[in-house]
């Protein structure tokens, strides 16, 4: 309510509205107050809990031992070790790529045509398009002993 609503009330209206102003006014700070206090209260209680369960947590507030050495007792720092590694003359002929098979092995197939041969393989599937991705709907791959343990949707590019 704004100031300008006095003019509205009568001359006992307004008397009222100070006596009810003198009245709260000081309510107001008191229940104020009060909640600032319990605000610290709360917040002490919270600090002597934790202080008092570290004092649990470390007895006697004295570094704990770890493994039988003395915090106390500086420790020696270890020398650096150094080791030459050579690289295995091998590595590139084992896991290098092997591009002198023909090109004539591999087929581009549709869509139809893969799901034609999976399932002459035993491995019959059905296959999902969807926002540029392409899924099918069982696992073709990999050991087939057990197909009921396989995920029912394997993600592939398409």
């Amino acid at each position: 309510m704004n100031d300008d609503s006095n003019h509205e009330l009568s001359q006992s209206g307004r008397q009222r509205k100070g006596q009810m102003l003198a009245d709260l006014t000081p309510r107001v700070r008191r229940v104020a107050r009060a909640r600032q206090v319990r605000a610290g209260v709360l917040a002490s209680a919270a600090l002597i809990a934790l202080a008092s369960l570290s004092i649990l947590i470390i007895p006697g507030g004295k570094p704990q031992t770890i493994a039988g050495i003395d915090p106390a007792q500086p420790v020696e720092p270890l020398p650096p070790i150094i080791q030459v590694v050579r690289t295995d003359p091998t590595v590139m002929v084992r896991l290098a790529v092997r591009t002198g098979e023909s090109p004539s092995q591999i087929k581009r197939i549709t869509d139809d045509e893969l799901l034609l041969a999976l399932a002459e393989m035993g491995r019959p599937t059905g296959m999902i398009h969807s926002q540029g991705r392409t899924w099918l709907t069982a696992k073709v791959t990999g050991d087939q002993r057990n197909p009921a343990a396989t995920p029912a949707i394997s993600p592939s590019s398409g």
